[in-house]
């Protein structure tokens, strides 16, 4: 492999107030930070990653003051990674706040497929999953609406899903 044209170790500070009330779930989500990314929120560990060229998403919301100024730093560190395909360092794609309710469809986990497909119609099969962070198990709504290209609706189905107490169900 070759070398990263500077190797060391760079910060990167932000700070925000969250325009969402507590109890909301807040995510950090890098699409790309090189290299060894580790993530503090207001002073504390709130995750990180082994990898620069794989996103990941960090769970903020033990460490998040709402109503109240936060501030989030990353640190990058290439000293222990070579690389031949990415000759920077540091937070090079996006990063998106992402606030949620306790109960919400699963990171990254929502798939479709068309089994079937014919000339005048296909079948589509969606599969997801529900994440509860709270301490009760509860029946969720899950609803799914396929889109027409000319903006009507081609199908709709929303069934209920019995989702464990701090659990995740499919």
């Amino acid at each position: 492999t070759g070398k990263l044209p500077w190797r060391g170790v760079g910060w990167y500070r932000k700070t925000f107030t969250p325009a969402a009330e507590a109890g909301k779930r807040v995510y950090l989500d890098f699409d790309g930070v090189m290299a060894s990314p580790e993530v503090y929120v207001n002073g504390q560990k709130a995750g990180g990653w082994d990898y620069g060229y794989i996103g990941f998403r960090v769970d903020a919301t033990p460490f998040i003051a709402f109503g109240k100024p936060n501030t989030v730093a990353v640190k990058a560190d290439t000293r222990n990674h070579n690389s031949r395909w990415y000759p920077g360092a540091g937070i090079y794609r996006k990063v998106t706040l992402t606030l949620c309710d306790p109960v919400h469809v699963a990171h990254e986990a929502t798939f479709i497929t068309t089994p079937e497909v014919g000339a005048a119609q296909a079948t589509v099969q969606v599969t997801s999953a529900v994440v509860n962070v709270t301490g009760s198990a509860l029946n969720a709504t899950v609803a799914v609406t396929l889109i027409a290209p000319d903006g009507s609706t081609a199908a709709q189905e929303t069934l209920t899903v019995a989702v464990p107490a701090g659990a995740s169900a499919p």
